[in-house]
């Protein structure tokens, strides 16, 4: 094309997490992409066909940690 340049439409997300932590171990749990955004992160315009990499989907899930 004349011009190969794109322009991704704006997007954004929200994350969340909550947590407890003592001296020796720590839990949280989270929550990515609250409002499940479906933007656009990068398009490259080196291929016959446009390539684009979308964001990550809603996630959520614990992490544990513990200090020795």
């Amino acid at each position: 094309p004349k011009n190969s340049r794109f322009v991704n439409p704006a997007s954004s997300t929200m994350n969340a997490a909550v947590g407890l932590e003592t001296e020796i171990w720590s839990v949280e749990l989270f929550l990515d992409n609250l409002n499940d955004e479906k933007g656009q992160v990068m398009q490259i315009a080196g291929h016959y066909t446009p390539v684009v990499t979308m964001q990550r989907p809603r996630s959520f899930g614990i992490r544990m940690s513990y200090d020795f």
